[in-house]
């Protein structure tokens, strides 16, 4: 790296390093918010299938039902409702990682504007400076037109 280098210059692959970060933890947010919504789907299924069953048990019901048919439907649904439970829990799990992840993104993305703003007025300095030494420079000349003009004279 040469130290002749602007500061905005050298100040650029922290910002790409920056905007890296960013990116892959809005790539993580992105595939968290994606498997809250299987999950969520799932869950429905579930829910679904629960009430179809339900219905199902309980529309057969003015026929009589064995003993042991009875107690394998009961069984059934006991664990179906183990089952949206268990989904429910996940689901909580998922939010949560989602919360983590978008918390997570949102400092990543802070990292990478407040670098963004240090490399602009970086920027800005050097145009400033830049500015100044041209403008010194046209001084410069000028006075030595001025100084060559009255020499001549």
């Amino acid at each position: 790296m040469s130290s002749d280098k602007k500061r905005s210059q050298r100040l650029k692959p922290v910002l790409d390093l920056a905007n890296l970060n960013r990116d892959k933890a809005e790539a993580e947010m992105g595939r968290c918010r994606q498997l809250l919504v299987q999950e969520q789907q799932k869950l429905l299924g579930l829910i679904n299938y629960q009430n179809e069953y339900h219905e199902m048990v309980h529309g057969n019901a003015v026929a009589p039902m064995a003993a042991h048919q009875l107690q394998m439907t009961q069984a059934f649904l006991k664990q179906l409702k183990t089952a949206i439970t268990q989904q429910h829990a996940y689901i909580e799990t998922v939010e949560q990682q989602l919360e983590a992840v978008t918390h997570a993104w949102r400092q990543r993305y802070g990292d990478s504007e407040a670098i963004a703003k240090v490399i602009d007025s970086a920027r800005v300095q050097e145009r400033a400076e830049l500015d100044r030494k041209q403008q010194n420079e046209t001084d410069d000349i000028a006075q030595m037109r001025f100084l060559s003009r009255d020499h001549d004279a």
